[in-house]
């Protein structure tokens, strides 16, 4: 069971009949996502100090493969061009220390959240105007499923990714995101600073994102489905 569409079309590739492949993504905890409501999210932007700022949110590992290098250059030249703009970086990783470099240069404006317990993710990506899902223009990482794409969805704001697969049809399909060219920094400072002036398309994408996210990623409804798949699986033949 392929984690993406774009997997499944690898493994079709290697002769397996499409008949025995089923697709099944990530999804996300649909109950968790409840939790961040308007009142907790007004709690976590006053405790924050964000009132008045525009937010931004790269959430996740701060890896190698995640073209962290290009998503803080381009933090850094969206704050420079927008003072009402905030970049958060919540997570942890292999960049940390150039994250924490940037946030030392742009005092308040870029933040090293550092990691969150699993409840209280939610509350941040609702917090944000736009999620950032940034990875490096390999084959190989446009099949991925990250989990932070489904979270983004769940509680209404929209995304922006740099794969050129799967994710990125997905949100052009749906009207939920838009898209941005992985290591073109200037590209996705550009990118950004158009979603944040856009306000009413971005609450529409947010909103598509929201019942994108009932209606196929409920985390659930996708265990469900997997144990039917291992039950018949499991029939004698």
């Amino acid at each position: 069971m392929p984690l993406s569409p774009d997997m499944s079309a690898y493994i079709a590739g290697l002769g397996i009949a499409e008949s025995n492949i089923t697709t099944l993504l990530n999804g996300t905890d649909l109950d968790l996502a409840a939790r961040a409501t308007p009142a907790a999210v007004a709690a976590l932007r006053r405790v924050q100090g964000l009132e008045g700022q525009k937010v931004v949110l790269y959430a996740g590992t701060f890896g190698r493969a995640n073209d962290m290098p290009t998503v803080i250059a381009a933090a850094e030249q969206l704050v420079a061009a927008d003072p009402a703009a905030t970049f958060l970086f919540l997570g942890h990783g292999y960049y940390a220390p150039l994250v924490a470099a940037a946030a030392a240069r742009w005092p308040r404006r870029i933040r090293l959240v550092g990691a969150q317990p699993r409840h209280a993710v939610f509350s941040w990506f609702a917090l944000a105007e736009v999620a950032v899902v940034s990875f490096l223009d390999m084959p190989v990482l446009d099949t991925n499923s990250p989990a932070k794409l489904y979270d983004a969805l769940a509680v209404g704001t929209p995304i922006i990714v740099t794969n050129n697969g799967w994710t990125k049809a997905l949100v052009a399909r749906h009207g939920c995101g838009w898209y941005a060219p992985a290591g073109d920094a200037a590209a996705l400072a550009t990118r950004l600073g158009a979603i944040l002036a856009a306000t009413e398309s971005r609450r529409e994408a947010g909103q598509r994102g929201r019942q994108l996210a009932i209606a196929q990623f409920d985390r659930l409804a996708l265990a469900g489905q997997m144990r039917q798949i291992l039950e018949r699986a499991a029939r004698p033949l």
